[in-house]
């Protein structure tokens, strides 16, 4: 570990900066041991900023990845809430239509009510008409008919008697 000090605001490329600064200041002094410790610790820095970088890119994939999921599961969604949609406006079509084939069934059955109950009245009416008119009227086939001979046969007779009258 490095002399540096790491804390939550130092990121990763300051403290990498720093360990290999260090690396620099130690091979200027001219000491051999610690110039090894350098290349070696350049070797670390390297494979530390690699792994960093693959890090980066698998938070860069991991991200992309979550983006793209995220899209995925909000395309999905909004392809169900279509369905859904689809299918409530076809359910709520069947319903109205079953409900207004229902209202005209029961009209139909109303009207076909009240056009029995007009025929039934008329019928009524027509009977009771009839029954008036005869009982007004008993005979009255004849009875224009008799009159009309009633009154025939009196003139018949006056013309009788005033022929009569004339030949006496």
């Amino acid at each position: 570990m490095p002399s540096y000090p790491v804390d939550e605001n130092t990121s990763e490329t300051k403290a990498i900066e720093a360990v290999r600064s260090q690396i620099t200041a130690m091979v200027k002094g001219g000491n051999h041991k610690a110039w090894r410790s350098q290349q070696v610790a350049r070797q670390l820095i390297d494979i530390l900023t690699q792994l960093i970088d693959i890090g980066s890119v698998a938070i860069a994939v991991s991200l992309g990845a979550a983006i793209l999921s995220e899209q995925f599961l909000t395309d999905k969604l909004e392809e169900q809430r279509q369905q859904v949609q689809k299918k409530l406006e076809l359910s709520v079509d069947k319903a109205f239509n079953e409900y207004c084939d229902r209202i005209f069934e029961r009209l139909r059955k109303i009207y076909q009510q009240i056009a029995e109950d007009i025929q039934r009245q008329q019928v009524t009416w027509q009977s009771a008409k009839t029954a008036a008119i005869e009982v007004s009227h008993p005979d009255s086939d004849e009875q224009p008919w008799q009159q009309m001979l009633d009154k025939a046969s009196a003139l018949k007779q006056e013309i009788l008697a005033a022929v009569e009258t004339s030949n006496h």
